[in-house]
C-alpha cells in the first residue's frame, strides 16, 4: 500500500491536554501551518514522520513523558517562537531532517534540549537551551551544514552544545555558554571535519 501525502492544514488556538500517547501525530504531510497550539501533560508532543513545508509558530508543550517534538525524515520546517518546559525525553529531537530552522525559541527542563542525527542544511538561531539534565543542543552523528547562531546554553548538566561523531561544514557562532557542567562547547569526536566556531562567549565554566 502507498500512503496518501496530507496537504494545507492549519491548526490554530487549541489546547491538548492529558493524551496518553503522541498529542499530535502527522505523518506524510506537506504544507502544515500551526499557530498558537499547546500541548500540556501528555506522552510525546508532537510527533512527525515524512513533513515537509511546515510551520509552527508561538506554540507551546509542558510536562510530556517522552519527547516535546519528534521529527524523522523530513524537511522544510520553520519553528519560531516555541516554549518547550519540562519533559522526560528531548525538547526537539530531528533525525534525516533537511533545510529546516529554529528560531526565537526557548527548550527548558529536559533530559537534551535539542538533538540532531544526519540533519542537512537546518540552522538554530535566537534560541535558549537550559536547564537540561544531559546537553543543551547535541549533533549527534551524521550531521552536514548544520548552522548555530546566538544560542545561549546555561546550566546544563553536561555540555552546552556538544558535536558528537561526523558532524561537519558546521557553524557555531556568536553564543553564550554559561554554567554548564561539562565543557561550554566540546567537539567530541576527531571526524568531525571543516567546523567553524568563532566568537563565542564562554562564562563561569566547570
Amino acid at each position: 500500500a502507498i500512503a496518501t501525502p496530507i496537504y494545507e492544514v492549519r491548526l490554530k488556538n487549541f489546547t491538548i491536554l492529558y493524551s496518553g500517547i503522541a498529542a499530535i501525530k502527522i505523518a506524510y504531510a506537506h504544507e502544515i501551518y500551526f499557530d498558537d497550539v499547546e500541548v500540556l501533560s501528555s506522552g510525546y508532543g508532537y510527533d512527525f514522520d515524512y513533513v515537509s513545508n511546515c510551520t509552527i509558530e508561538k506554540t507551546d508543550a509542558i510536562s510530556t513523558t517522552g519527547n516535546m517534538f519528534d521529527i524523522n525524515i523530513g524537511g522544510s520546517i520553520s519553528m519560531d517562537q516555541l516554549g518547550l518546559l519540562g519533559s522526560t525525553g528531548v525538547g526537539i529531537a530531528m533525525t534525516k531532517v533537511t533545510n529546516t530552522v529554529i528560531r526565537n525559541s526557548y527548550i527548558l527542563g529536559h533530559v537534551d534540549g535539542i538533538t540532531m542525527t544526519s540533519c542537512t542544511a537546518c540552522g538554530i538561531s535566537g534560541t535558549t537551551v537550559s536547564r537540561n539534565s544531559s546537553n543543551g543542543l547535541e549533533l549527534v552523528s551524521g550531521n552536514d551544514g548544520i548552522s548555530i547562531i546566538h544560542v545561549g546554553a546555561f546550566n546544563n548538566t553536561s555540555d552546552g552544545i556538544k558535536l558528537t561523531a561526523t558532524t561537519d561544514n558546521s557553524i557555531v557562532s556568536s553564543c553564550i555558554l554559561q554554567s554548564n557542567g561539562g565543557y561550554g562547547i566540546n567537539v567530541a569526536a576527531a571526524t568531525c571535519d571543516n567546523n567553524y566556531i568563532r566568537g563565542n562567549t564562554y562564562v563561569q565554566l566547570s
